[in-house]
């Protein structure tokens, strides 16, 4: 998947179905063009969020954010998860929204998700800017089993 351009990713999310509601803990990586991949870890930063390591469901609708920091994996930016329509093309998706009151620009991005194969999503970071075109960022998650240092 790497190496691919936004249009690509747009256009593979389409043909993808929703995935049942995740549970667990999934491992994330920004995926893309090059310059992409190489700029999302510092932006992801000034957004608080450096050291993003990937999402923990609780199988309740709700998730957590996971960042790798001194070794340890530690939970922020907790969301709600729910089968609801793209913004992007109006087909179901598990869309991740977060709280009203979370620092910029967490209070515009809604994290859709869909089944690229057993165990791997592939996601698309909405911002949903009113007045503005959806622009969508792509990542993958993948399930994890084995996940030590979890706080």
């Amino acid at each position: 998947m790497a190496g691919k351009s936004f249009r690509e990713f747009r256009d593979l999310y389409a043909t993808l179905d929703p995935p049942e509601s995740p549970e667990g803990v999934w491992r994330g990586k920004p995926v893309g063009p090059g310059w992409f991949v190489k700029l999302a870890g510092p932006g992801l930063a000034l957004g608080g969020l450096g050291g993003w390591w990937g999402k923990d469901f609780d199988g309740q609708g709700g998730i957590d954010n996971l960042l790798e920091r001194d070794g340890a994996l530690r939970r922020t930016l907790p969301g709600k998860v729910r089968e609801a329509a793209s913004l992007l093309d109006g087909k179901p998706c598990q869309r991740i929204e977060y709280p009203k009151g979370s620092r910029l620009p967490w209070i515009w991005a809604v994290d859709e998700l869909r089944q690229v194969g057993e165990g791997k999503l592939l996601g698309m970071m909405v911002l949903n800017v009113r007045g503005l075109p959806h622009l969508a960022f792509p990542f993958t998650l993948r399930a994890r089993e084995d996940v030590e240092g979890l706080e």
